[in-house]
This record gives structure tokens, C-alpha cells and sequence, in this order.
């Protein structure tokens, strides 16, 4: 029982190596992509943000629509006149 102890706590720390090892080639991977991409992401993330920000505007110019409970409520009193 003590072997499978000792296997397991190995068996952990190979697994943390590697993890830890993935994790740093993630990290050195997204430098270089963004190093290579950078402007672009920046353009892509504007182009996103006025996309957002036309949005609002155009949900601020329309009228409220009511919510679902809201709406119920008023179908509720309706049929109750």
C-alpha cells in the first residue's frame, strides 16, 4: 500500500512538471503570436468596440420594449376589465 502511495506522489509530481512545462510554451507561444499580430488584434479589438458602441446607440433610439413579466401583467389586468 505504501508503493502505490509513493507511485502516486510521483505520478503528481511528473504531472505538475508538465503542466508546468505546457504552460510555458502556452506563454511563449502567445508572445510570439501576438508579437506577429499585434496591430491587427488591435484593429480587430477597435472594430469590435464601435461595433458595441453603434449597437447601444441604436438600443438607446428604439423604444423600451417591455419585458416578458411586465407584458403578462398587462394581458392579466386587460382580461380582468
Amino acid at each position: 500500500m505504501q508503493t502505490y502511495g509513493k507511485e502516486k506522489k510521483m505520478k503528481d509530481e511528473n504531472e505538475i512538471h508538465i503542466a508546468w512545462e505546457i504552460w510555458n510554451l502556452i506563454a511563449r507561444l502567445n508572445d510570439l503570436i501576438w508579437d506577429r499580430y499585434e496591430d491587427q488584434f488591435i484593429d480587430i479589438c477597435l472594430e469590435e468596440e464601435e461595433e458595441e458602441y453603434i449597437n447601444r446607440q441604436i438600443d438607446h433610439q428604439s423604444p423600451v420594449k417591455p419585458s416578458a413579466s411586465s407584458t403578462r401583467i398587462q394581458n392579466a389586468v386587460k382580461t380582468s376589465e
